[in-house]
This record gives structure tokens, sequence and C-alpha cells, in this order.
């Protein structure tokens, strides 16, 4: 009669555990994910006001002090003739116009712009760091002129 050699037990264990390990990999399952990160400030009280033909768009530094500071303020503008609005309300095509970059330590931005008679504008303007990325859309301007 011939005789196969034995396992004990503690490789078994060991085979085990390693197996376990190698069909069930490591780390938690699902789509990646970016770090959380803190959402931007957001400007809230972007405003106007209008001297003859030129539009004055103006808001503060949302940022607090002490906090990291904007790279800079991008504009974004829509602009329809009047009697070509698709429909009352809808937002436009929005095309950045400009960016205002933050230098010192501002509290308050302006932005002007020549205004033609006969179009509807829409402006908006959106926090960007100086790694390019852009925060939420501010408070909409919007008027006929």
């Amino acid at each position: 009669m011939k005789q196969y050699p034995t396992v004990n037990t503690a490789t078994n264990l060991f085979l085990l555990i390693i197996l376990t390990f190698l069909f069930t990999g490591c780390g938690k399952k699902g789509d990646p994910r970016p770090l959380a990160q803190k959402p931007l400030p957001v400007v809230t009280d972007l405003s106007y006001s209008i001297n003859n033909n030129i539009l004055i768009l103006s808001w503060s530094n949302p940022t607090e002090k002490g906090k990291a500071d904007p790279a800079g303020f991008a504009v974004y503008r829509s602009r329809q003739k009047i009697e070509e609005q698709d429909c009352k309300g809808c937002p436009g095509a929005f095309k950045q116009v400009t960016h205002i970059p933050c230098q010192g330590t501002k509290d308050t931005f302006e932005y002007k712009d020549q205004l033609k008679p006969g179009y509807h504008y829409i402006y908006k303007i959106r926090f960007y760091t100086k790694n390019k990325i852009h925060g939420q859309n501010s408070n909409i301007i919007e008027f006929s002129f």
C-alpha cells in the first residue's frame, strides 16, 4: 500500500489566507473618486450699473481674509438680438469675454463693457484658482438694452 505525504494544519491555514487575499484584492471596490475638496467660494453680490452705453459690473472678493486667494475671475456674457430670442428666461450661450486677475489684496472688482442697443444681455462670473479650477457661477445679471 502506497502512502501519501500529509499536509499539516498550519500549511493549510497559510494557503487559505493567501488564497483569500488573492481573490478578494485590496481596497474599496467601486469607481475611483478624487479626494474631497472644500467647495470654492461663490460670488453672490454681482451688481451692475449703466452709464450711457457702458456697463459696469462690480463684485466683492468672496474669500475670507487669511484663506487662499483666487487667481482671478472669469467673466461670461450671453448676447442675443432682442428679436431673435428663442425663449424668455432661457440662459443662452455664454462665452468668456475676459478674465480679471487678482492682484494684491483688493476687496472689490469691476469690469466695463460697451453695450450695443437692441440686444438682450446676461452676465455671470466665476472664481478660479491658480490651478485653473473654476468655482460655481455667480448670481446672474440680465437686462435688455
